[in-house]
């Protein structure tokens, strides 16, 4: 399951947007096994037709991803802090640049029976994307859908 929702609010005195985010998923396989493709950013794209580009930057835990699709009109950027996920727990992330700069959210992965769990919140306020709230809430909730369909399908191989 995946919602998001967007409204405009007023941010440092400008016309800004805000973004309540979350998806979950409960993986066909134990974490262990799940976690062997899924941690593997920089192979996405392999998997994910929207990726033009997926780059992971051990040294500063850097996902760099580069998406193209008929929803938006440009080629979107997406670069986030986070450490590679190998293990149940709690990881943080941080969108440092782009049109969601400073989203923050984290990542909840927890194994349940012989089955691995995936929360992911995020919350983002900022300056207005240019983007209506309809189309930033389609294309996070498509791509994110798209997305774990995708990967948990491959990962459970």
């Amino acid at each position: 399951q995946v919602s998001s929702e967007v409204s405009e609010i007023i941010f440092r005195g400008e016309k800004g947007q805000k973004m309540d985010f979350w998806a979950a998923g409960l993986h066909p396989r134990d974490c262990r096994l799940a976690l062997r493709k899924l941690s593997r950013y920089e192979d996405y794209k392999q998997y994910l037709s929207y990726l033009e580009e997926s780059l992971y930057f051990e040294d500063i835990q850097l996902v760099s991803f580069y998406i193209k699709t008929p929803i938006f009109p440009i080629r979107v950027s997406l670069r986030f802090k986070i450490p590679r996920i190998t293990k149940e727990g709690v990881y943080p992330f941080i969108y440092e640049q782009g049109f969601l700069k400073d989203l923050k959210g984290t990542i909840h992965v927890s194994q349940e029976k012989d089955r691995c769990f995936f929360y992911i919140k995020a919350d983002w306020e900022g300056r207005h994307s240019g983007f209506s709230n309809t189309l930033l809430e389609f294309f996070s909730k498509t791509l994110v859908k798209l997305g774990m369909e995708k990967l948990f399908r491959i990962s459970s191989l």
